[in-house]
């Protein structure tokens, strides 16, 4: 599936190995007569290793007669297997006292799976509804995403991923003059643009956060390295560092003109609010 697909949020839940394993110690702490297990998702097909309880095989089904050619003989009650499938009923009566919970497809929710990714014990239920989540979710990831606390917060997850999987410098919190800096060197725009498409959920998420954050000037400053112009960017800072307080109206035109070739369609107010705290980070983006 490609990164894009991942953003439609259609897709059945992707469980990660250590999604699986902490479901699955839960389930053994419980003692089990049947080793069978059946969750609701995909993933890849790989074994576990779960302590006391030796190897445990995931297999992706595609369908009930795939579940029924993957089981294993009847005489085989030591066999550990859990199927990951399409659907979210019971197991076929027929077949369901082979599993553990008595044929139940267990269902393990978005948010453990996203307490397991930032290592968070709770998180604020906005997290849950971000397209963010359901693009990483989806896109499956066996690295944990530090937040340094433990509750997993909107801009904590933000800050977590932008950080470790984009190297912008997000400690302490997104900043406007850092991410002007980090967009002036970083040439990887291109690849988010690839990645994202620019009306798709994240990519429109993440321009609401930094708006939010950091005002009209953080959405302009990531479209700018997005676009492979984050130079021209800081280039602008500077100059509007000296212009934007500048009260002679033949300049506040011209700065007008400028920050409008960026965010067409901003009124008078906001385009000089804009330009201000461009021209006000333009320093600590140098540094």
């Amino acid at each position: 599936m490609s990164q894009r697909a991942h953003e439609r949020g259609d897709a059945l839940p992707r469980l990660e190995p250590r999604d699986l394993e902490a479901h699955l110690e839960k389930l053994y702490q419980r003692g089990r007569k049947h080793h069978l297990f059946a969750f609701h998702g995909t993933g890849d097909a790989s074994p576990l290793s779960l302590v006391g309880q030796g190897t445990i095989h995931v297999i992706p089904v595609r369908s009930e007669l795939e579940l029924r050619e993957k089981l294993p003989p009847l005489d085989d009650d030591n066999e550990r297997i859990a199927f990951l499938v399409p659907w979210t009923h019971d197991i076929p009566v027929d077949i369901a006292g082979r599993f553990a919970q008595g044929g139940r497809v267990q269902r393990i929710g978005k948010d453990a799976r996203l307490r397991r990714l930032f290592g968070v014990l709770d998180l604020v239920p906005e997290v849950q509804h971000s397209p963010l989540a359901e693009y990483l979710l989806q896109a499956g990831s066996q690295q944990t995403l530090r937040v340094g606390d433990a509750m997993l917060t909107l801009d904590a997850m933000w800050s977590a991923w932008l950080g470790g999987q984009w190297g912008v410098p997000t400690r302490g919190g997104l900043a406007l003059d850092t991410l002007l800096g980090f967009g002036a060197l970083d040439v990887r725009g291109p690849q988010w643009a690839a990645a994202h498409e620019p009306r798709g959920g994240v990519h429109q998420a993440l321009l609401a956060q930094l708006r939010e954050r950091l005002g009209g000037a953080g959405p302009l400053v990531w479209e700018a390295w997005v676009q492979g112009r984050g130079s021209a960017a800081l280039e602008l800072a500077i100059v509007l560092e000296v212009l934007a307080e500048e009260p002679d109206e033949t300049v506040r035109y011209w700065v007008r003109t400028q920050i409008s070739k960026w965010l067409p369609g901003l009124e008078e107010a906001t385009a000089h609010e804009v330009a201000r705290a461009l021209g006000r980070a333009a320093a600590g983006a140098l540094r």
